[in-house]
């Protein structure tokens, strides 16, 4: 025992903690986030005692970053969203589960969830009638939806229904009537978005040597719709952060179960960078007058 902390130190020296990329030209930077400086920066906006800190997005351009959250309000857990942008930071309804377009409205929302304490404190959910409402009104029951995931530049949601075996892409009007089937082999799909004539999506699959890891799917349009043009296996990849569409630069932890790495990984040069250690919670990529804000923010909380 009296040996771990020097040992850690040593490895820290020679690797460094999560590094942050700049995209050459394009005034994006990758931005870990921290749960912890997540609650005391929202807790000091807010003025709220304790949030619970349910997950970070961003849209299209990396200009707005939505932080997910609630908290206690008398006996009610009531849900909020951060809208962070160059212009300050904002606070709009929140829901349980929720993605948001470029001009924050939602695309899909869970309705129905409740939260209250009872006398000692404790939290308890009462879910009534849970469905998902999307943006055209279209409303599903939640057990009919296993997962769902943002695409960004473009009108689409990445969707996987129960009673289907992959993950499929939809457009925000018309949910039901999918335009491309994933292959099922992809399990958790992380991260899409759509460049040009392009569909890229990048997830947790079964590779094709029987490996499991990160797989980044190219969909290319064509008269007849969309094809898979290229797969490209990543047997390293654990999790993906973030990509950006522009550049084919993706934030991707490695599959170490300790010390895992951080890598900037591009698609299209397939070339692998070591960034550092990997972050704890939350990676995106974001505008630089927006990550001011959000730092401006943190320092005030302290």
């Amino acid at each position: 025992m009296t040996h771990l902390v020097p040992t850690i130190a040593v490895i820290l020296s020679l690797y460094g903690c999560a590094g942050v990329f700049r995209v050459s030209g394009k005034d994006l930077a990758s931005k870990p986030l921290q749960y912890i400086k997540l609650t005391r920066m929202l807790e000091k906006e807010a003025k709220i005692s304790s949030v619970r800190v349910n997950g970070c997005q961003r849209d299209s351009r990396g200009s707005k970053l939505f932080i997910t959250f609630s908290f206690r309000q008398k006996d009610d857990e009531v849900f909020r969203t951060a809208v962070v942008t160059s212009n300050g930071i904002d606070f709009v309804q929140g829901f349980s589960r929720v993605l948001y377009d470029d001009s924050a409205n939602a695309i899909i929302r869970l309705e129905g969830t409740k939260g209250q304490y009872d006398d000692q404190g404790r939290l308890f959910w009462h879910d009534e009638n849970l469905r998902y409402i999307f943006k055209d009104g279209l409303a599903v029951p939640r057990n009919d939806i296993s997962g769902f995931q943002n695409v960004y530049g473009g009108d689409y949601i990445l969707l996987k229904f129960t009673n289907k075996p992959a993950w499929v892409v939809s457009n925000f009007t018309n949910a039901l009537q999918p335009i491309i089937e994933l292959p099922a082999r992809l399990d958790c799909s992380q991260c899409a978005c759509f460049v040009g004539s392009e569909l890229i999506v990048l997830g947790q699959s079964k590779l094709p040597r029987e490996e499991y890891g990160i797989s980044c799917l190219i969909y290319r349009r064509s008269p007849s719709g969309y094809s898979l043009f290229e797969e490209i296996p990543l047997p390293w990849g654990g999790v993906v952060y973030d990509l950006s569409g522009q550049t084919g630069d993706a934030l991707i932890e490695g599959s170490a179960q300790m010390f895992a790495a951080y890598y900037r990984f591009n698609i299209r040069t397939k070339q692998r960078v070591r960034l550092g250690f990997a972050p704890s919670d939350y990676v995106l990529f974001l505008k630089e007058d927006v990550i001011r804000t959000f730092d401006t923010a943190i320092r005030n909380s302290m």
